[in-house]
């Protein structure tokens, strides 16, 4: 049995701004945590790291599947 794994909100905020909504993984990672204090250079490196994350970047190819299907079904 598999164990399942709960992304937290953040996570998940971040999963679907890149998986559903095309957004770049440090705009994601902007809308997604608090960065008001932080360089360019360490979101970046922050949102390749989330990236790095097997069940994080699961949820985005799942997401994104999920999105194509929807579009084409609509088209």
């Amino acid at each position: 049995m598999k164990k399942k794994v709960n992304l937290t909100a953040k996570q998940l905020k971040f999963c679907e701004l890149v998986g559903r909504h095309s957004k770049t993984l440090t705009d994601a990672y902007i809308e997604a945590y608090q960065c008001d204090n932080m360089k360019a250079s360490t979101i970046r490196r922050e949102a390749c790291r989330l990236m790095d994350n097997d069940h994080i970047k699961t949820t985005i190819e799942k997401l994104k599947e999920e999105t194509s299907r929807l579009d084409s079904i609509v088209l």
